[in-house]
């Protein structure tokens, strides 16, 4: 199914396409909530506004796809691969990313509000703009990662050392008092 053209494409919830191949297809547009795609490939497509609200995407790969503005809503992306993909503006508002790598992706405006992203891999990417809060961060990597006027309030797991790691936090905004438990500092970064 490589490279296939179906924009606004609905696709009934609970449906099963676990391990399908979409490898560089265009999707915009497409309704694919509540469906069941572990291990699916969407390498270098083209989900732009797509909606994943509820899906299974388990160990799904979206390297360099672009979902811009997409909806992944409460979406089981455990150990999914996004890195180098467009993910700007893309809602993960109470999605569960844990182990999922999001390295050197755009992330730009972003919402991870009370998402799970317990030990995922944010190396590289830039989340300028994005709202983290109340997600959960314990044991996440944001090593040289862009975090510039993000919004960290009540983020829980947030430490000294992992923002330390970022490449820049200037602007990011973040409860004081449960940062100042790990010994932060805002003017020294550390």
């Amino acid at each position: 199914m490589n490279g296939i053209e179906l924009p606004s494409l609905e696709i009934p919830a609970s449906s099963q396409l676990t391990g399908i191949d979409l490898l560089s297809s265009h999707l915009q547009l497409a309704d694919l909530a509540f469906v069941d795609m572990r291990e699916s490939r969407f390498c270098h497509a083209d989900l732009r506004q797509a909606n994943f609200v509820g899906a299974n995407l388990r160990n799904a790969n979206f390297f360099e796809a672009n979902l811009q503005e997409a909806d992944l809503g409460g979406a089981n992306l455990v150990e999914a691969n996004f890195s180098s993909a467009n993910l700007k503006k893309v809602v993960f508002v109470e999605a569960n990313l844990q182990k999922a790598d999001l390295g050197r992706a755009n992330m730009q405006e972003a919402n991870f509000m009370e998402a799970n992203l317990k030990n995922a891999w944010f190396g590289g990417a830039n989340l300028d703009g994005a709202v983290l809060s109340n997600a959960r961060v314990y044991g996440t990597k944001f090593y040289k990662a862009s975090l510039r006027n993000v919004n960290l309030t009540n983020t829980k797991g947030l430490t000294d050392k992992q923002l330390g790691e970022a490449e820049s936090y200037e602007g990011a905004f973040y409860d004081l008092t449960l940062v100042s438990v790990f010994n932060f500092s805002p003017s020294t970064g550390g």
